[in-house]
Order: structure tokens, then C-alpha cells, then sequence
């Protein structure tokens, strides 16, 4: 490195030095070319919480469970523990074991506390990584120093921990208060012990057509923009009782209790969708009828039959089942398109276009 940027770089290591970092773990992060992350990380482990004390025994010991269920909840949370005798267990880790120790007493079954430990792995890995990477494309400039990065995304860290935990803590509460509303249990079911199983719902997905050749034409972070975008459509067009449930490469799926909503949005995501010059054209399918939900997810014929129905429609269309024809109100224009053969589907319900009626 030569001129501004080798000053930069020395005044930099001068600045880490000081603070603390050894030679040795400022020459590996050049050598691994992250020394505009390492203020970042250091950040990130300063509190004494995360300073590595304990062996994984102990921490079992300390709160009060069992060793293996320890870690088996661990794993589920994509936190491994270590070996028998190694000190690499924080006070962070300790206080994790004695929420589990909570939800054991409670009688809460360890597997059902793993299930729900995957579920938070999943969520956290993914913001953990969209932060991350929000944070790069959004500071990064062409021009600038390892130094003024580092103070950037160091910047950007102590920010974010606090006011993402505060987001995530509300989100939270907001969806599970709706969530508590929309189930039902009857006093038969609880005197019983039955727990809720399928229920009926409006599912759909939607998709981009020709993404795979596109894929074949344009850079992969490219690629990744343009499924971004089509979330983020979704997401602005989504009506009052809809909720997207996931993307899928290409696709995004979402569920609503009631016809009318699911219907709405996903002829507002066709719109949007041929509003945007950067986006391929979309399609989409709608079914209603049971499904099982777990986890966040939805499982059953009901959620595949939708997922079939996208790959037979046409693109900038929304395609629909005779049920949700003659449940949905008036307000919508239907046009009969046949029962074509469905991969996985042994008869194919009556389908039908669906479009507004601005009549």
C-alpha cells in the first residue's frame, strides 16, 4: 500500500494497538484481509459477558440442567457447544442455560424448546447477515480508507445491536397478539388436550418468470437483487390480514385467513410488479382449504396445490381455484381456464383467471 491509503492503514493498526489488539491478531486480520471489521468485532465483544470462562459442564452445572439437554437446545440455536474440558463458555452462554433451566421447570419439553430454538436460529443467522451486509453497501464508497470503513461500520454496530433488539422485541409481541386472535380452541378441544391441528386458510405464491435464464445472464449479486426486490414488493402491497410466510429463491408465499385480502394483494403485487422496469414478470397462484401450520410454516395438499397452480399461470396473471371463486365477494372479474394436469396433484380443481372488476 502506497500514499493515503498506507497512512490510513498505519494509523489504524497505531489506533487498534492501543486499544489492545496484539500484533499477532492485528497481523492475521491483514493477512485475512478484515481489518476494517476487526473495530467492529472487538465492539461486539467488549462486554464482559462474552469473555470465555467457562467449560461446558460447568455452565450445565451453574443453571441448574441437565448436560445433554443442554446441549441439545444449544445445537438446535446454531450455538454448538464445546468440549468437555474446554473453556470457551461465556456469561451470555450462561444466562441462555438459565433461560432453558426456565423453560424446563415450567414444563416446557425440552424438544418442543429446540423446535422453537431452530425457528430463533434461522430468524437470527438471517438479520446477522442482512445486517451485515446492509451495513457494507450502505457506508461503502469509492475513495475511502480502511480507517474511515472500520469507524463507519464500527459506528453502524453500536447502533444497531440496541435499537434491532428493541425492533425485534416489538415485532414480536405485534405478531403474536395477532397471531393469539386468529386461532381458535374450543373448551371441548382443551378438556380433551386435543391441540390445534390443520385449519383453513387462503394461501399463495407468486413467483418470477424466467428467473432461471435470467440467472444465466447476469451477476449473481444481480440476481440476488432482483429476488430481493420482489419481497420487498410484496411487502409494500400486502394487505391488513395477510402475512408473507417466506421466500423461496424466486418465490415468495404468503396466507391470510380470509379470500378477499390474499386475492387483493396479489393482484397489487401484479401491478407493482409490471410498474418496475427491474423486476421479470410475476405470476401467481391461490388456493384455500386446510393446512397445518408448525413453526411459522405451513404444511399440507392445500399449500402445494397453490404452489402448482403458479407454475400453470401466465405471466403478469393471477390463477385461482373454483372455491375461492365462489367464497370470494363481488369485486372480481373470473375467467374459466380448464383443469391442466398439476405435478403432485391427483385431480385438478377448476381454475380460473382472476382480475378486478372496475365495472
Amino acid at each position: 500500500m502506497e500514499g493515503p491509503a498506507r497512512a490510513a492503514r498505519e494509523q489504524l493498526l497505531r489506533e487498534l494497538f492501543e486499544e489492545g489488539c496484539t500484533v499477532a491478531e492485528l497481523r492475521r486480520a491483514v493477512e485475512e484481509d478484515r481489518l476494517a471489521l476487526l473495530p467492529s468485532e472487538r465492539l461486539l465483544q467488549r462486554d464482559e459477558r462474552f469473555i470465555e470462562r467457562y467449560t461446558p459442564e460447568e455452565i450445565a452445572q451453574l443453571a441448574g440442567v441437565d448436560a445433554a439437554d443442554l446441549r441439545f437446545a444449544n445445537a438446535a440455536l446454531g450455538l454448538p457447544m464445546g468440549g468437555a474440558a474446554e473453556r470457551c463458555h461465556t456469561d451470555a452462554d450462561l444466562e441462555l442455560a438459565r433461560l432453558l433451566e426456565v423453560g424446563l421447570t415450567a414444563g416446557v419439553p425440552v424438544e418442543a424448546i429446540a423446535e422453537l430454538n431452530r425457528v430463533i436460529a434461522r430468524g437470527a443467522l438471517q438479520m446477522a447477515a442482512s445486517s451485515r451486509t446492509i451495513a457494507i453497501e450502505t457506508t461503502l464508497r469509492s475513495g475511502m480508507t480502511e480507517r474511515e470503513a472500520a469507524l463507519l461500520w464500527a459506528r453502524f454496530a453500536e447502533q444497531l445491536v440496541p435499537n434491532t433488539t428493541t425492533v425485534i422485541s416489538l415485532a414480536f409481541e405485534a405478531h403474536l397478539r395477532r397471531l393469539v386472535r386468529e386461532i381458535y380452541i374450543s373448551a371441548a378441544d382443551i378438556v380433551a388436550g386435543r391441540t390445534p391441528g390443520a385449519r383453513e386458510a387462503t394461501f399463495a405464491f407468486a413467483d418470477l418468470v424466467g428467473f432461471t435464464r435470467l440467472g444465466q445472464t447476469i451477476a449473481a449479486e444481480d440476481l440476488g437483487r432482483v429476488a430481493r426486490l420482489l419481497e420487498e414488493t410484496a411487502s409494500e402491497v400486502t394487505h391488513p390480514g395477510v402475512s408473507i410466510v417466506k421466500t423461496i429463491g424466486d418465490a415468495v408465499m404468503l396466507v391470510s385467513t380470509e379470500t378477499a385480502p390474499l386475492l387483493d394483494t396479489m393482484l397489487s403485487l401484479i401491478e407493482a410488479a409490471r410498474a418496475l422496469d427491474e423486476l421479470p414478470q410475476v405470476r401467481a397462484g391461490v388456493a384455500a382449504g386446510p393446512a397445518l401450520e408448525r413453526a411459522g410454516d405451513w404444511y399440507g395438499n392445500t399449500v402445494n396445490l397453490a404452489s402448482r397452480i403458479t407454475g400453470v399461470a401466465k405471466p403478469d396473471s393471477v390463477v385461482a381455484t373454483e372455491a375461492l371463486r365462489l367464497a370470494a365477494a363481488d369485486g372480481y372479474r373470473w375467467e374459466h381456464i380448464g383443469q391442466p394436469a398439476l405435478k403432485g396433484i391427483e385431480t385438478t380443481p377448476r381454475l380460473y383467471r382472476v382480475s378486478r372488476d372496475d365495472s
